[in-house]
């Protein structure tokens, strides 16, 4: 039988490509093909960039993923085990079982672990048993889909019987479920991913709670001694709901709170305009970073004074020019401070190239300045009134300054390992240096700082440092 033609390429060039892709061995009747290490090498600088996909997806939250499923653990091996005899196939990923505090280093001696592995086979299986039937579980989940979406639909608490109503009918049907019904359906309501959703038992308490929160409020609006500001903040709370509901019963002492707080907020209605009116238009994207900071403060700062004040009670223009600017300072902000965190990540993934260079001076003051970022720019916002703008404009911009501080911290791999390079070279040249005491101490008081953001176990000649250290004392 005649061979493939290979398009002039000759068979010695293809089993060279080939061995240089992939092992092979074969021990006991199971053949194994696995990668070669040239390309898990290229696959773990892949790898390491996991995580951050899945905060793309999930948001900050994504980090807790990667802590659990083990995904920030460097790739040993990816093998195919194909068992002659049994004829069954396994696809096995094993990885180096270290912390994400441990910087790796090839030929190093490290426990390993199966992290994922899925094996097919043809084996009888009639006789095995399932913790789930997919019939029954089909069934099962039609019907609590139907008490999901109702729960959907009542999760806006109405103060009106006919929501009660509503209520007992969601409370009969999942009362009257089977115990696999209530499973499903109980797992949304409650275990949405680190959230939750509410149970039937949970929306008729907060019923009772909004019901409650409007007959405090009419109540203290009738107590001379309650003061405006009290009043303001019950009132600010309300859903549409409870507001539709204080006017339909309570339209008299909806009026006098009205009245009462417009003439209270005469002062600071005209603060905020005279703000407003002293605005002028500014480039905004050509301010340093910490000016762009202050400017985004004066933005919160003076939205939240305006938006505190009674719904209506800025002029249509002036409320234009308010949302014009903040949109303006948001986007500068975003844009300014989104590519600052573009260029923090840029460097610390570049350390994990083997011919990373810097100096110690660089890499402690570095470290210092992005392990600030995040709570300079972004931590003390995340909770801010300009949040919907922020979104509005990027709604990836909170999990993309947190990477910074992921990629510094919880999963420090590239700067750690860019961090014991850099200590590395500084001892070797420490070593071979002629310097005075007085120098030298200088020197290692810097060392020290930046092998305490390593793993000193990934250090060279750290032993003989730490005798020179001695030498010192």
């Amino acid at each position: 039988t005649a061979l493939p033609d290979t398009g002039g390429i000759g068979g010695d060039f293809i089993i060279s490509l080939i061995s240089s892709l992939f092992k092979a061995e074969f021990y006991n009747g199971v053949l194994k093909v696995s990668f070669a290490d040239s390309v898990i090498d290229v696959v773990n600088g892949l790898w390491a960039d996991v995580t951050e996909k899945i905060i793309d997806v999930a948001g900050t939250q994504g980090v807790f993923v990667s802590a659990i499923l083990g995904i920030y653990k460097p790739i040993n091996e990816i093998a195919l085990y194909v068992d002659i005899e049994n004829k069954e196939l396994s696809l096995v990923l094993n990885v180096y079982d270290i912390d994400a505090d441990v910087v790796f280093v090839p030929g190093a001696d490290y426990d390993t672990l199966d992290l994922l592995s899925i094996t097919v086979t043809p084996s009888d299986t009639s006789s095995w048993t399932y913790s789930h039937d997919v019939k029954s579980v089909k069934t099962a989940e039609e019907k609590a889909a139907k008490i999901r979406q109702t729960v959907e639909y009542l999760k806006t608490v109405r103060l009106d019987e006919n929501y009660l109503k509503e209520l007992d009918e969601l409370s009969s049907l999942y009362e009257n479920s089977t115990e696999e019904v209530q499973a499903l359906a109980y797992n949304y309501m409650i275990t949405v991913f680190f959230s939750s959703s509410p149970t039937p038992e949970y929306l008729k308490s907060a019923y009772d709670d909004a019901l409650e929160a409007v007959t405090d409020f009419v109540a203290a609006c009738g107590d001379e001694n309650t003061k405006i500001t009290s009043l303001n903040y019950k009132y600010g709370e309300f859903t549409e709901e409870q507001k539709k509901y204080l006017v339909a019963n309570y339209e008299s002492v909806y009026n006098a709170y009205i009245a009462k707080r417009k003439n209270s907020e005469l002062d600071a209605l005209k603060a905020v305009k005279e703000a407003i009116d002293a605005l002028v238009d500014v480039d905004y994207s050509m301010l340093s970073p910490e000016d762009l900071l202050n400017e985004f403060k004066a933005a919160e700062t003076l939205y939240k004074n305006a938006t505190a004040l009674f719904e209506g009670s800025l002029s249509e223009d002036y409320t234009e020019k308010l949302e014009n600017y903040v949109e303006k300072v948001v986007a500068a902000y975003v844009k300014t401070i989104g590519e600052k965190a573009v260029g923090y990540l840029s460097v610390i993934k570049g350390m994990r190239d083997d011919s990373f260079t810097a100096t110690v001076d660089y890499m402690n003051e570095f470290y210092t300045e992005a392990s600030e970022f995040y709570g300079s720019y972004y931590d003390a916002f995340s909770s801010s009134v300009l949040v919907p703008f922020i979104n509005a404009e990027n709604f990836a911009f909170f999990a993309d300054g947190y990477k910074v501080t992921y990629y510094l911290d919880q999963n420090s791999t590239a700067f750690r390992k860019g961090a014991a390079k850099v200590a590395s070279d500084a001892i070797e040249a420490l070593l071979s240096a002629s310097l005075s005491d007085e120098e030298i101490k200088a020197e290692v008081e810097k060392i020290d700082a930046l092998i305490e953001k390593t793993d000193e176990n990934a250090v060279a000649r750290y032993d003989e440092y730490l005798k020179l250290k001695e030498n010192l004392q």
